[in-house]
């Protein structure tokens, strides 16, 4: 009867969570169609105005945080030893060696970092009170948020 009991309670529990997660993106689908309506952004002219879905699927699996890190304090140390070079006639040849030596390592294993470094300076620069930029992200809004929250799930064969 025990084993019975506890089958019944997870079984609840599994479609407790699963409903959990439908009626959030119930709510979500109904608060951007909401919002589409009210700000009239549901015409053709929006079709093909996505925000973000260009940058989606785009990065590497082998980029990870880690590195992204690292690369940032690369370029912090261009910018440092770039610097110091402007400040002082001495050492600069030791601080150009320093830098090529950056340069030389990014180039040869931060690539992939560095193209997901640029696609997340893009994203920042949008233009986030422009009408246009806002129409098209909310229109883009449901797809990026469906991507955000599966992402680095196991995908099941």
């Amino acid at each position: 009867m025990d084993s019975l009991f506890n089958l019944v309670i997870m079984c609840g529990l599994i479609i407790a969570s699963l409903t959990g997660t439908m009626g959030r993106s119930l709510h979500i689908e109904n608060e951007v169609k909401t919002l589409l309506k009210h700000y009239k952004l549901t015409g053709p002219e929006w079709v093909g105005k996505a925000v973000f879905s260009p940058y989606l699927g785009k990065a590497d699996n082998t980029c990870t945080c880690e590195k992204l890190v690292l690369l940032s304090m690369l370029n912090v140390y261009m910018d440092i030893f770039s610097d110091m070079m402007n400040k002082s006639k001495e050492k600069k040849a030791v601080l150009e060696e320093l830098k090529k030596s950056v340069a030389l390592l990014k180039a040869n294993k931060y690539t992939k970092e560095q193209a997901v470094w640029q696609q997340l300076k893009e994203i920042e620069s949008l233009e986030v009170n422009n009408s246009t930029i806002q129409g098209g992200a909310l229109n883009n809004f449901r797809s990026v948020y469906e991507v955000a929250s599966t992402a680095g799930q196991v995908k099941k064969v």
